[in-house]
């Protein structure tokens, strides 16, 4: 092949042209005048390889944003955007920025009352384990009691 190991040749930059447009590089090396046979091994040669790899890792930063990108963008649609707009990047700012308060989640019982917490006799515990025995027989084997005499 032609020219210097790290200069690429006109065909090779081709091919890699090719190869990024549609990342089949059979394709990519019948476009750019190799035998398509030839295309897995042209990812290979170090030249090409560099050159796949360099722009796809150039196409991963411009497709990225980061943290302060995103902090900017959505600045700007809170101030000039419409009011739906401005309140969507308002609760990202929020979340990108730790500024949400924590989430209070209150529990209570009927009608908004307090939960009723009652202290259970050993005898309630035993006639509420009898009652799901009856509802359900297979427990017995679960909890491996001994069968009850009757």
């Amino acid at each position: 092949m032609g020219g210097r190991v790290g200069s690429p040749t006109d065909s090779q930059r081709k091919f890699v042209e090719r190869y990024l447009a549609h990342g089949n590089a059979r394709r990519a090396a019948r476009e750019a005048g190799y035998p398509e046979r030839r295309g897995a091994a042209m990812l290979t040669t170090r030249v090409v390889g560099d050159m796949v790899r360099s722009a796809q890792q150039k196409a991963a930063q411009r497709s990225t944003m980061n943290r302060d990108e995103a902090l900017d963008r959505a600045s700007d649609i809170a101030r000039k955007g419409q009011d739906k707009d401005a309140i969507n990047a308002l609760k990202l700012l929020a979340a990108l920025c730790g500024w949400e308060a924590a989430k209070k989640h209150e529990l209570s019982g009927p009608n908004g009352q307090p939960i009723a917490i009652t202290q259970a006799t050993r005898a309630d515990a035993v006639a509420a384990l009898r009652l799901e025995l009856q509802r359900n027989p297979k427990l017995r084997d679960e909890l491996l009691l001994p069968e009850e005499t009757k």
